[in-house]
């Protein structure tokens, strides 16, 4: 088969292209304390589940109570997340 030439797409007046920054490749990884707070920020969604029977227990509450709780906590967390991105 007939190797094709290869055409530069760019405008003739466009700037001529950069090579990527070092690292741009994504092999690089985020550092081992950013993925570790990541994580722990994360924690409380994956824990909460199992634990409500212990948390309602250990306040004195029922299930449904804690379960509504966390709902409220979870839906203001989300609503909250826009504001927080603009604030950062």
């Amino acid at each position: 088969m007939p190797r094709t030439q290869q055409y530069d797409a760019r405008p003739p007046h466009a700037p001529p292209a950069r090579d990527p920054a070092p690292g741009a490749g994504g092999t690089d990884r985020c550092p081992g304390s950013l993925g570790w707070a990541a994580a722990v920020a994360n924690a409380d969604w994956h824990v909460t589940a199992p634990l409500l029977v212990s948390l309602a227990a250990a306040l004195g509450t029922g299930v449904h109570t804690v379960t509504a709780a966390l709902g409220a906590y979870a839906l203001g967390h989300g609503l909250a997340l826009p504001l927080w991105g603009r604030a950062a």
